[in-house]
């Protein structure tokens, strides 16, 4: 055969390039969905946050409290007003829409998972009326879980959340409990606010939060300033739980005796946290894990949750539920087959170099 003596032909080079790519599609291509992990229980739980929220609309409407279509555009009837007697703060209204999303108890669902609770494990748990979406997600998660909860509620609520007067968040808990969709409820409320102790509301406010605790049979919870409510609190936990060991506190929202004023990333908080002055604190120096759930519109883009989104998402969709994979096989069937060809350019054209190399010299 005649030795080639110029350099390799250029669309040796091109074939060499579009077999490279195509290669490469074939490798991408091969990638499928495979479930995530506790799949089953997190599409249990998320069917359960839905139809749970499905019956807090019902009773909503029965109640004739009409659901703004503007600010609710998905008539779920768990977004409240944006001002009202028991508002204690500023709420951003992009937060508490994309809040409505069952698939939310799936994410709980895997935290709690991670920390490698079982059934009739006890937890310590305290919602805001801010989210009660959120509140909805992770009492199903818990029941999922098959876990024991103790539960404080703050019944003050940032605009657009449970703030409503007369369907406050532990009117839509009770709602729930007395038609049987869970065997558990709060058990102590507070005011929220300021302090955790009603202040920055009106007498009025005040005044219709303890009559939403005492239409709701739950034990009030009163103290004089911020590190009183912290202490009440965390003694109360501990008293309620007993000899029983607390195997987790979970917080949904932005309680001032839980965060205390102090910035906790959203998550699985850690225990370098431990000297927080708040009941986070508390619980991680008792070497208790902790569960805060406060940056809702964070935690949707850390986990592939939409934003604000018009449907409201089925349960099961999104990564919480599926993990997409390539197939090693066809990887390394392609990367083989390109090294080969590439392997194979430079040995047919070695000599070129070499001789030209020489020439130099």
């Amino acid at each position: 055969m005649k030795r080639r003596k110029g350099r390799l032909p250029a669309y040796i080079l091109v074939f060499d390039a579009i077999l490279g790519i195509l290669l490469c599609f074939f490798a991408l291509s091969s990638k499928s969905k495979v479930y995530a992990p506790y799949y089953k229980l997190k599409l249990e739980a998320a069917r359960f946050t839905e139809t749970m929220f499905l019956k807090v609309k019902e009773s909503r409407l029965e109640k004739n409290i009409p659901i703004d279509p503007v600010n609710d555009p998905n008539g779920s009837g768990l977004i409240g007003m944006q001002l009202s007697p028991i508002t204690t703060e500023f709420g951003d209204l992009t937060a508490k829409l994309t809040s409505v999303n069952p698939n939310f108890a799936a994410l709980f669902v895997q935290y709690l998972k991670k920390l490698h609770l079982k059934g009739g494990d006890l937890v310590a748990v305290h919602f805001t009326s801010s989210f009660p979406a959120l509140n909805i997600a992770m009492i199903s998660a818990i029941k999922t879980l098959k876990l024991r909860p103790i539960i404080f509620t703050s019944v003050g609520s940032s605009m657009w959340g449970a703030n409503i007067p007369q369907f406050t968040y532990l009117d839509m808990e009770d709602i729930l409990y007395r038609s049987g969709y869970i065997d558990f409820k709060t058990s102590f409320a507070s005011a929220g606010g300021i302090d955790d102790i009603g202040r920055g509301l009106s007498p009025e406010g005040r005044q219709l939060i303890k009559a939403a605790i005492n239409r709701t049979h739950v034990v009030e919870i009163e103290a004089n300033d911020l590190s009183e409510a912290i202490e009440k609190k965390f003694k109360i936990y501990l008293d309620k739980a007993g000899d029983e060991p607390i195997k987790c506190f979970i917080n949904v929202g932005g309680n001032t005796a839980v965060l205390a004023g102090v910035e906790v990333p959203s998550g699985i908080v850690s225990f370098e946290y431990r000297d927080h002055p708040g009941l986070v604190g508390l619980f991680l120096k008792k070497g208790i894990p902790v569960v805060n759930i406060y940056n809702v519109n964070q935690l949707a883009r850390r986990h592939g949750l939409p934003s604000a989104p018009v449907p409201i998402p089925p349960p099961g969709e999104g990564e919480l539920f599926f993990e997409v994979r390539y197939s090693l096989l066809a990887t390394s069937i392609s990367l083989v087959l390109f090294l080969l060809i590439l392997g194979f350019t430079l040995v047919f054209d070695v000599d070129y170099y070499i001789k030209k190399s020489l020439r130099r010299l």
